[in-house]
């Protein structure tokens, strides 16, 4: 049989060039909608060898307000991975005309047979693909994310040629019989891989993206040994079920629990195959992880990995939310379960600022942001991000109005797992022998008594303890006046410390938490996890004045009754609760905001303006190996940092000065520089320029800032665009640097020889009082000084 494949590959090649060049003289008119501008701007044509194919840019980075294309360093430009995916939306848009508008049908068609043409020059005889493309047309055949290795990539390639038999059988341009026989040997070449559980190589995510292009395969074949791998690779994934966390969870790693919701799709994949089988246990299985994993990623976000001792919440990508989307699309396709078809509106909603920052995380032209991290966007849109966002909305636009309208709702306040670090909380009162970054450790007899303020909104909690060691140990924690205690008699992580209560009545949100933990033997902390048991938001509803309430019940034991914000009702397990809510949120939770006065410094010369920025400054992000810093890791304790001992030398009578200009700056202070979030700055005077010095962190960063002027009659605001390039960023321009140094502190306090850099912008002001300066939302951004020089 394999021979026989191969043979017809081989020969078969001959007709492929002949459609790939027939193919590439087609004139594609791109009359796409506004959402797929950024899309387009991605597409590409590229060499290949004598050919030219269409792929599709990997990464779209910001130079100078706009998004120009970029290569990932040292793997290529374009790549199948990408590319494909790009494809398999291109085939959804099909479908959706192919029946109502001839035109737009076929340019989705074409736009798919681009990709599938694209996919062709990746292709091994064996039915492998390479992945990457490098600018000069040539393959990166070596790099471990683009060799032939049965990956990813050639799943992807399986995935979307696989679907478009099923849409281009008929057509006459699409050759089904030779793609047929491509897929197949890709199929059977990935049979080689499952192991004695069924699954690629031990991995449950990888395994369900090869269900999805097997069950695409049998709906056009209805091969029966298609069918009985479908079996094989879904009895794999249920042996993987498990509770770390969440009930039912699947388990993705091999050799340790792991999961991540990027390429998550094994809710999907169990919910085609028990389309395929009937198999009852699948439909189970995807809706047992469904229901009790995606209703805490509406308000924590995809998590972006988790084992039993540690979660990382950031960064939060779009190809997570969109394997969610589509599993649900796929369950709720079963059943047609409103409850699924509810759960994926809401998290669709994610891209447009239902997130824990209530940031549109795509732009005008549907560029979808590479990530969301704990206090910025990293407002790059890349390929994958963009194409995530995309087939997410193309499914949400399947589904009644009457649920996809709910991926617009404006959230006013929600409940929200909370995660502690550790190594953040307060720490005093414990006879701690070692404290270690990321945590607390301590030896055999221990006491840990920790405490911390906490935001936490109403509800009751699950709370789990993670870290290492954690076995023969007694806990107790409370949270205000509610209490829990737990012991553990073995090492595993997380531990079920119990369950808590924040009461309505405590009305401020930040609460009191005091944790206390023993051990026999020498154990590692590392965060506590507060999970709420009913999932909630309210949220506005634009027709109407109230607001409302959506409240998902995730405890499967029995009915919950809520009784919060003047509600008071019932909720079946598993189950959405919609209900109004009679309380102006807005009004109780309103807040002034804080104008600063700051003292003004003239110079000797009488020439400049100095802001003494000292009430304002929020960060320390300069200091020495014997009193550290924390300059780029907000939210966590360590962090790197400038050298104090190499900025003091800049100073004279504790001013820094920049080609005559001199700046108050806070070099030597506890707190040395501002975090840039909208802090307002009264000024009261007249200026021709202003030099504010600052920096980022995490890449470089714009946003808006604003000038307020007063004419004596009326304030008038304008608004300038205020940027600064990452810290530790080279090749920046010379006549943007303030300030270069020789090395910095890394997080572990010791020497790094890079080049940290402090940079200044000059913006002309008008000839009136500027009443105050408002600095943009952008926590990446750091401001150390700012002075406005006089008229000359």
């Amino acid at each position: 049989m394999a021979n026989k494949i191969s043979k017809g590959i081989l020969v078969l090649t001959l007709i492929t060039i002949s459609f790939s060049l027939s193919f590439s003289n087609k004139n594609v008119d791109l009359q796409v909608d506004p959402y797929e501008n950024h899309l387009m701007f991605l597409r590409k044509e590229f060499q290949i060898g004598d050919d030219k194919a269409i792929g599709y840019v990997i990464y779209a980075d910001t130079k100078g307000g706009k998004f120009v294309h970029a290569e990932a360093p040292g793997e290529g430009i374009t790549c199948v991975d990408d590319t494909a995916r790009a494809g398999v939306y291109f085939l959804r848009r099909y479908t959706e005309y192919v029946n109502k508008n001839t035109e737009k049908a076929n340019m989705y068609q074409t736009l798919a047979l681009e990709t599938i043409e694209f996919c062709q020059h990746f292709r091994t005889v064996e039915g492998d693909y390479y992945n990457f493309l490098f600018e000069d047309g040539k393959l990166n055949k070596n790099g471990i994310t683009s060799r032939p290795s049965k990956s990813w990539w050639a799943l992807r390639a399986l995935w979307l040629i696989s679907e478009a038999l099923n849409l281009f059988s008929e057509d006459e341009s699409f050759d089904a019989s030779y793609y047929y026989q491509q897929v197949f040997g890709t199929a059977m070449l990935f049979k080689n891989e499952l192991d004695s559980e069924g699954l690629i190589r031990g991995y449950t995510d990888l395994s369900s993206l090869y269900i999805i292009g097997l069950a695409n395969l049998y709906h056009y074949s209805k091969d029966s040994q298609l069918k009985d791998i479908i079996k094989q690779v879904s009895d794999g994934i249920l042996n993987k079920q498990t509770d770390v966390l969440f009930n039912k969870i699947i388990d993705e790693g091999t050799d340790e629990f792991n999961f991540h919701s990027w390429g998550s799709r094994q809710v999907q994949a169990l919910a085609m195959a028990y389309e395929i089988t009937q198999k009852e246990e699948y439909y189970q299985a995807a809706s047992n992880m469904a229901n009790n994993l995606y209703p805490h990623m509406i308000n924590m976000g995809p998590l972006y990995d988790y084992n039993s001792s540690n979660i990382a919440l950031f960064p939060q990508i779009a190809y997570g939310i969109e394997a969610a989307v589509s599993s649900l699309y796929y369950l709720y396709q079963v059943e047609k379960d409103e409850n699924y078809a509810i759960l994926m509106a809401i998290l669709h909603g994610f891209f447009y600022g239902n997130n824990h920052l209530n940031r549109a995380m795509i732009g005008e032209n549907g560029e979808g942001y590479d990530g969301l991290e704990s206090i910025f966007i990293n407002r790059n849109a890349g390929a994958e991000s963009t194409i995530s966002f995309l087939l997410s909305k193309s499914l949400l636009d399947r589904i009644p109005e009457e649920y996809a309208k709910l991926s617009k709702i404006e959230v006013v306040k929600k409940s929200a797992p909370v995660l502690i670090k550790i190594e953040n909380m307060n720490y005093g009162l414990s006879n701690v022998e070692n404290r270690v970054e990321n945590g607390i450790s301590g030896l055999a007899g221990t006491t840990f008594k920790l405490r911390d303020i906490i935001e936490i909104a109403p509800g009751e909690y699950k709370v789990f303890l993670l870290g290492r060691r954690l076995n023969n140990g007694t806990f107790s924690l409370s949270l205000a006046d509610s209490k829990t205690s737990n012991e553990t008699h073995f090492a595993e992580s997380p531990v079920y410390l119990g369950t808590i209560i924040k009461s309505e009545e405590e009305k401020n949100s930040e609460t009191k938490i005091f944790f206390s933990a023993k051990f026999e033997n020498e154990a590692f902390l590392n965060q506590l996890l507060f999970l709420p048991v009913i999932e909630y938001q309210i949220y506005s509803d634009p027709n109407l004045q109230s607001k409302k309430m959506w409240a998902f019940n995730s405890k499967k034991e029995q009915p919950y009754l809520f009784d919060f914000y003047g509600v008071k009702e019932e909720i079946l397990p598993f189950t959405f609760m919609f209900s109004d809510v009679q309380i102006d949120l807005e009004e109780n939770e309103s807040t002034e905001e804080t104008k600063y006065t700051s003292e003004l410094i003239k110079s000797e010369s009488g020439k400049e303006i100095m802001i003494n920025l000292i009430d304002v400054f929020n960060n320390n992000g300069i200091g020495t190996s014997l009193e550290p810093a924390n300059f780029d890791n907000f939210g966590g304790s360590k962090g790197a940092y400038y050298p104090e001992d190499v900025l003091k030398k800049t100073l004279k009578n504790a001013l820094f000065s920049l080609e005559k200009i001199p700046f108050k700056v806070g070099f030597q202070e506890n707190q040395d520089n501002i975090l840039a979030n909208g802090q307002m700055i009264e000024i009261k005077e007249k200026g021709q320029n202003m030099y504010i010095l600052g920096s980022c962190d995490h890449g470089s960063f714009s946003g808006e800032l604003e000038i307020a002027y007063n004419d004596g009659n009326k304030i008038r605001k304008e608004y300038v665009q205020l940027t600064f390039p990452d810290w530790c960023e080279s090749g920046v321009s010379k006549d943007r640097v303030a300030l270069e140094l020789p090395y910095r502190y890394n997080s572990q306090d010791l020497k790094e020889w890079i080049n940290p850099k402090i940079y200044y912008q000059n913006i002309p002001v008008e000839d009136e009082e500027i009443e105050y300066i408002k600095l943009p939302v952008v926590p990446t951004m750091h401001i150390f000084g700012i002075t406005i020089t006089d008229k000359k």
